[in-house]
């Protein structure tokens, strides 16, 4: 979009976690509103989340779009940054915690970032039908082009009637 920084200035600016992790405060962070796939979170689970955290560290860094005007967007991580929260209220952690992120790359289409959420929440806890009918919504009308329910079914790897229900 010309509107997100390179890695090469990532790179520049921050010291590397991991190959491909970097580690940043987390108060930096900025919540993408309207970006997660998923908009329903079990309190309990991100209880649990925070202090396996706690306990055992952050395994997967968060993936963020790093602008060029240096804000950090939450792209994939939400669970983790509602657990990090939980962990800050309750006086276990400082704010500006460092935590380990990634940046996302500045190659992908608005439609693969829709189909990448979908992808990596699906396989890691299966998204409730609001969710996932959310997720086929925003395909269908990504990038101001409305797609066919078979176009939709056939990148979400469903069939054209669970598109059309969902969508309904």
């Amino acid at each position: 979009t010309g509107n997100i920084a390179s890695r090469t200035t990532i790179e520049k600016i921050l010291k590397p976690h991991r190959v491909t992790a970097f580690k940043i405060p987390f108060s930096k962070i900025e919540l993408w509103d309207g970006h997660n796939a998923r908009t329903v979170f079990d309190q309990e689970y991100i209880e649990a989340l925070a202090w396996d955290i706690l306990d055992n560290g952050q395994e997967t860094p968060f993936r963020l779009v790093v602008t060029k005007d240096g804000r950090y967007m939450l792209q994939r991580g939400e669970q983790r940054f509602l657990a990090y929260q939980f962990l800050i209220e309750k006086g276990k952690l400082d704010k500006d915690v460092l935590v380990p992120f990634s940046p996302a790359t500045t190659t992908e289409t608005a439609e693969d970032m829709v189909l990448d959420l979908y992808r990596s929440n699906n396989f890691q806890e299966k998204l409730l039908p609001i969710d996932q009918a959310e997720v086929a919504r925003r395909l269908k009308y990504c990038c101001g082009e409305e797609k066919t329910d078979e176009y939709v079914a056939s990148k979400m790897k469903v069939s054209r009637q669970t598109i059309t229900t969902l969508i309904t």
